[in-house]
């Protein structure tokens, strides 16, 4: 067990890990830290689908969600133990996760089609329809990261059919 002083300080390996699951401070928020991650991802979806040649979205933005969601994992596990409570609010790494998953291979997409995939998600984020609650429940960061992975899985689903049903959006 840790010190009152070991406790009170971050190793180099805690700060790169808060940084990651707070999404570079978004989960300091003092209102809706979970939605002000989903708006960096936006933010971050923009800036990556401009600047990467269409032909290479899908694959770059597989690989690029592989890698963030496992890092996700480590550090929402890391700062979960150092923030001493269960799926704490300033980490926000999984509605990053989730909001990126809610545009894949989805490009290019317009302000109608940017804005209902963030709704769709922050719905299905906050609602937790079978099976995103229970997926709460795995441990450490893999039941905080999960659940959102669903909710982005969910709302890219709905996108779909939406933009098939009205292709306008």
């Amino acid at each position: 067990m840790a010190d009152a002083a070991s406790s009170l300080t971050y190793s180099f390996t805690d700060r790169c890990a808060m940084a990651i699951a707070t999404v570079a401070g978004a989960g300091f928020s003092p209102l809706a830290p979970g939605t002000a991650g989903a708006l960096v991802s936006v933010a971050v979806w923009l800036i990556f689908m401009r600047w990467i040649p269409v032909a290479l979205h899908l694959p770059i933005h597989l690989a690029w969600l592989t890698v963030v969601t496992l890092v996700g994992i480590w550090a929402s596990t890391r700062a979960e133990i150092r923030i001493g409570v269960h799926d704490p609010r300033q980490v926000v790494v999984d509605e990053f996760v989730g909001q990126q998953i809610a545009y894949l291979g989805l490009s290019p997409l317009g302000w109608r089609s940017l804005l209902l995939g963030f709704a769709l998600f922050r719905l299905f984020d906050v609602w937790k329809p079978s099976p995103i609650r229970q997926s709460q429940e795995l441990p450490g960061g893999w039941g905080i990261v999960i659940d959102d992975v669903l909710a982005g899985i969910y709302a890219l689903v709905v996108l779909i059919v939406v933009r098939k049903m009205f292709p306008w959006v």
